[in-house]
């Protein structure tokens, strides 16, 4: 190329072809040969990033569908009728829909599936027909220990078993809230001040703070007002010490209940079970007698998962014929009602304990949860098989 400086033109020496130039002073071609180098290199790199981005538009996509919140809406109820209850987890009871009787919140596994899974639903305690029911919380073996329930207000929290955690409108399923906790739940507890605050027990000592108006779990140290589930794993809130009972020679006491001045101790003399009626603030005993009249007949272990309700204690016991119940009034000793209970099972564990209110009495059988009148002992249904 021959260059002709006043001209700014070059012109090839075989094809006589001019073009023009651009000249540049001293120390500026390096800048030069950088800016006419820089287009093809920012096509370049908008190129790849093109090209990265389709890559990873699935993956996005996919991402997208797993963080995207869930529809506050709960998933179809599952019928009373085809699953089975946990009966190892006491029932949550509160009015959801305002009609005056306590509604019944647990854990269940419908009986269609392969594979048992955990969930938790809400029912109506006057039909048992379900309210609202959730999706799977993860495997019902993994579940037993790690989908746990606690209920404030109308705040229900629900943990699943593989470290989620979110808290639902207990009166229609709806989710309002949901986390992922510091590991698998063990314990759930309700702060007792009225707030939407629960702490989930993780690991030991040490779990995480939920509450509405902060947006992630806060770890921290179990709060004074979760405590550690008593070793008897007897639920009563208004369970004392056997040795609060009266002195009764021959009477082995196992558990006594107590709702204010009205106290029953239940235990065996002479190989049967005893109640024994008395009041924790004075001495003495006010009433006994067996807990069945056929004592021959009655199977010689202590009915642990009675309970005392609107000074009413429901014994569940057993006999050569199967699984009954009865009701007793606490101050009087004076028999209400003695039913059949269907279906197998002892009814004598603390886990199998009767859940009472002052209208409905909820008796655990080995699939489902039998319900009662609690002032005449009639049937009303069953939720579970």
């Amino acid at each position: 190329m021959a260059i002709d400086a006043e001209k700014r033109e070059a012109r090839c020496g075989q094809c006589g072809e001019v073009r023009k130039l651009e000249l540049v002073t001293e120390g500026s071609d390096q800048r030069a040969r950088e800016a006419l180098g820089a287009p093809p290199f920012a096509l370049k790199l908008m190129v790849a990033g093109v090209l990265i981005a389709a890559a990873m538009f699935p993956v996005l996509r996919w991402w997208e569908q797993q963080i995207k919140p869930r529809s506050s809406k709960a998933e179809a109820p599952v019928a009373p009728a085809t699953m089975a209850w946990d009966v190892t987890f006491p029932p949550l009871l509160r009015d959801l829909n305002g009609d005056g009787v306590q509604d019944v919140i647990g854990r269940f596994r419908p009986l269609d599936e392969a594979q048992p899974t955990m969930r938790v639903g809400a029912f109506d305690g006057a039909t048992l027909k379900p309210l609202w029911t959730t999706g799977s919380l993860g495997d019902w073996a993994d579940g037993l220990g790690s989908v746990q329930l606690a209920l404030t207000g109308n705040a229900l929290l629900i943990t699943d078993a593989h470290g989620g955690v979110e808290v639902r409108d207990a009166s229609i399923g709806g989710v309002s809230k949901r986390f992922a906790l510091p590991g698998v739940a063990s314990q759930a507890c309700a702060s007792p001040d009225g707030t939407v605050k629960f702490f989930v027990v993780t690991q030991g000592d040490q779990g995480a703070m939920v509450e509405d108006s902060v947006p992630q779990p806060t770890p921290g140290s179990r709060p004074a007002w979760c405590p550690r589930p008593a070793a008897s794993a007897g639920p009563q809130a208004h369970q004392l010490s056997a040795k609060s009972a009266p002195d009764v020679p021959g009477l082995a006491t196992s558990l006594v209940l107590n709702e204010g001045t009205n106290a029953v101790a239940l235990g065996l003399e002479s190989g049967l079970p005893t109640l024994v009626g008395f009041d924790p603030s004075r001495p003495g005993v006010r009433w006994k007698q067996p807990v069945t009249l056929e004592n021959d007949q009655v199977r010689k272990e202590v009915p642990l998962g009675a309970d005392l309700v609107a000074g009413i204690v429901y014994v569940p016991y057993q006999v050569a014929a199967g699984r009954r119940l009865l009701a007793v009034e606490a101050s009087s000793g004076q028999r209400r009602w003695d039913i059949a209970i269907p279906g197998q099972g002892l009814g004598t564990a603390p886990w199998e304990r009767i859940v009472a209110t002052g209208s409905r009495v909820f008796v655990p059988g080995p699939l489902g949860l039998a319900v009662f009148d609690a002032q005449t002992g009639k049937p009303l249904g069953r939720l579970g098989s």
